[in-house]
């Protein structure tokens, strides 16, 4: 009886130690309970300076648009865990705009898991944007814009093999082509 009673209250320590990430005895980085707060709890976080944009991709998927110390910018992958916490998978990108330059397109393969062709807009002008690679038909990207900022991005339907090398077509709202470029 007592030797149950002790296994039972060390499973329930257990239970209780990976339920709670360790009641903070086991510190654990990029973990939180905002996909924000995972964020700035990651590696990456005394590189970010402000978070631009939020977009859900699934029910517990999120990409984090921001901006880094070097006035450059990035995407992160944030995803929710079993217990409500949300979890830092990686970044990736590094995007700026030059003056001259109409857009600047990334490719990245977020957590090897999720194929993304995200990148800025700097042409007002531009509407829409159209990506697509020896996997994916042309597809419009969504476009978020925000304050003086545009970026577009586009994910994938699946996880892709061979991945890389996509063609990106810019329109303006007659249709007119702005911008194409392989990448």
């Amino acid at each position: 009886m007592k030797r149950a009673l002790i296994i039972c209250i060390l499973l329930l320590f257990i239970f209780g130690l990976l339920w709670t990430e360790g009641y903070g005895l086991i510190e654990r980085k990029g973990v939180g309970s905002t996909p924000e707060e995972a964020l700035f709890n990651s590696w990456a976080s005394g590189k970010v300076t402000e978070i631009i944009a939020k977009e859900k991709i699934d029910s517990k998927t999120k990409l984090l648009f921001y901006r880094n110390l070097q006035e450059t910018y990035m995407v992160a992958l944030i995803e929710k865990k079993w217990n409500n916490n949300w979890e830092f998978i990686q970044q990736a990108g590094e995007a700026w705009i030059d003056e001259n330059q109409d857009i600047a397109p990334r490719s990245s393969y977020l957590g090897m898991k999720l194929p993304i062709y995200w990148g800025l807009i700097g042409n007002e002008d531009i509407v829409s944007v159209e990506v697509s690679d020896k996997y994916m038909e042309k597809s419009e990207a969504s476009i978020l814009s925000i304050n003086e900022l545009a970026f577009f991005y586009i994910v994938a339907p699946e996880p892709q093999k061979g991945w890389g090398g996509a063609d990106l077509t810019a329109y303006d709202k007659y249709e007119n082509i702005i911008a194409s470029e392989y990448f």
